[in-house]
């Protein structure tokens, strides 16, 4: 439930308050008692709590839990864990203007998907590396984030997730 709550909340822009439940997941979090969806909670928490963190303004404590987030996944070989964090790692050093880190956890994304199926994370990991490849000059890049965008990226669909709002989504497609 805080995990829940925690995501809803940044979502919702209510990060002061997002940052209260997924600390409660981060501090209190037992990888021992289980879990039973793909994503490991604490993993998730420290992700979106590296976005928290960033957008209160403090990169220091972005970066540390985005870093945090990548590690705990790795430790528990939790693969769609890891996808989800380093996909989070991309964003905040994109946020932080580094392109080469953005590209360097893009690949990681992109490999990950790839060998595992994750196809929720082959798409944003071209655009991550895609705006990477722009920033450094390289505008070709924007064919193939347009190639992205054509292929389905262009659309969001908010949680809670709305039975008509769904159906208009797929009726477009």
């Amino acid at each position: 439930a805080q995990a829940v709550m925690g995501v809803t909340l940044v979502y919702r822009g209510q990060f002061t308050l997002a940052l209260e439940h997924l600390n409660r997941i981060v501090d209190h979090f037992n990888p021992e008692l289980g879990y039973t969806q793909a994503q490991d909670p604490e993993v998730t928490a420290l992700a979106f709590g590296s976005w928290a963190h960033w957008i209160k303004g403090d990169q220091a404590l972005a970066l540390e839990w985005s870093e945090r987030a990548t590690a705990r996944a790795q430790e528990r070989g939790n693969l769609f864990s890891l996808s989800l964090a380093r996909s989070f790692a991309a964003w905040v050093f994109q946020f932080c203007g580094d392109p080469r880190a953005v590209t360097r956890e893009a690949e990681a994304v992109f490999k990950l998907a790839e060998e595992h199926g994750f196809q929720q994370y082959l798409s944003l990991a071209r655009l991550l590396a895609g705006w990477s490849r722009l920033v450094e000059g390289d505008f070709t890049a924007l064919e193939e984030m347009a190639a992205c965008l054509a292929s389905g990226m262009d659309e969001y669909l908010s949680k809670p997730v709305r039975k008509q709002e769904l159906a208009d989504m797929l009726a477009r497609l």
